[in-house]
């Protein structure tokens, strides 16, 4: 007779809330004891790890490679980013991305990015700020914890309707490469306000200021009308690049895999689908355009650059990497 393996209780761990929008859902079943997560360290690594306890008003946690230990205590001060293994399912109704998700990145105190993501929402609570990310088919909801003593602080980028211009299928991005041929270059001030990022009586408050200083685009970002992120999609706009929502477009792995995944992570690009002789290559920037072409990846291919944003395109390598700290000394020991 076989005997079934003990399960969890289906509850929510303690201390972490519900998502902050109306989704019917349920607790997915787990394995008793340690909680499988992955951890990303304030000095840059990843783990894949196991918890005895996830509870975010804790001080440390109690951490190891396997389910049964051994365990090392791990202060959350020294932890940027946990995320939970252990999802939500939805009962009937997708999760509702429209409006709601978006791409954040986490600073440092001295203002340095350390990771970028996406999130369908966020709530923030003494002990830390909790992010959902929306698994592929938008039937789970991953958790993940920015803890509170980490000291980081967190922006967020515009939702897909904010902007209402992100592609996500071959067919719009067909049409939006068509559309390119003989099309008037928009003004960067255009370009903004076309995205929904500033309104028009912003904008004109911003170019009647006296003896502006800067370009236009680090104004509207120092004065916090626009973030990093906007800026680098306003840039692409503007020169024409269609943007590119990565979360729903139906990207070719094996496309993914014709940049080694060290160059893609440095450049901020990954390719994501063929279309005869043209590849289609996603960018986090107009910047990144140049340093694609001067390496010259495929000589027998027209590179054709698309916008999205920084995480969305780690989010897409991150899928297909296996690296994993454990194999070395764990970095707070």
């Amino acid at each position: 007779m076989s005997i079934a393996p003990d399960v969890a209780s289906s509850g929510p761990p303690g201390g972490w809330p519900r998502p902050p929008f109306d989704w019917p859902h349920h607790e997915e079943p787990r394995a008793a004891g340690a909680w499988a997560c992955a951890i990303d360290t304030l000095e840059g690594r990843w783990l894949q790890a196991f918890a005895r306890d996830v509870d975010p008003r804790a001080r440390e946690w109690s951490v190891g490679p396997k389910a049964g230990g051994p365990f090392v205590p791990l202060p959350l001060a020294r932890v940027a980013r946990v995320t939970l293994g252990a999802v939500l399912k939805a009962d009937v109704v997708p999760i509702p991305l429209a409006g709601l998700e978006r791409d954040y990145t986490l600073q440092a105190a001295d203002g340095r990015d350390l990771l970028r993501g996406r999130s369908v929402g966020h709530v923030e609570t003494d002990h830390g700020l909790f992010l959902f990310g929306a698994q592929a088919g938008r039937l789970s909801l991953q958790r993940l914890l920015v803890p509170r003593a980490a000291g980081l602080s967190c922006t967020f980028g515009p939702s897909e309707t904010d902007a209402g211009r992100w592609i996500v299928d071959p067919a719009g991005l067909r049409a939006a490469l068509a559309a390119q041929r003989g099309k008037r270059m928009p003004r960067m001030g255009e370009a903004f306000v076309q995205l929904g990022f500033v309104t028009p009586q912003q904008m004109d408050k911003v170019l009647a200021q006296p003896s502006p200083r800067g370009r236009l685009g680090e104004r509207l970002v120092q004065q916090g009308l626009v973030t990093p992120e906007q800026l680098e999609a306003g840039l692409a706009f503007k020169l024409g690049y269609p943007l590119v929502d990565l979360k729903r477009f139906p990207i070719d792995p094996a496309c993914v895999r014709l940049l080694p995944a060290e160059q893609a992570r440095r450049l901020g690009a990954v390719p994501i689908w063929r279309d005869g002789a043209q590849i289609m290559v996603a960018l986090d920037g107009p910047a990144t355009a140049t340093a694609l072409e001067a390496l010259r990846p495929w000589p027998s291919l027209v590179t054709v650059p698309v916008y999205a944003p920084r995480g969305a395109i780690l989010m897409v390598l991150s899928a297909h990497r296996s690296d994993d700290a454990w194999s070395q000394e764990a970095p707070w020991r």
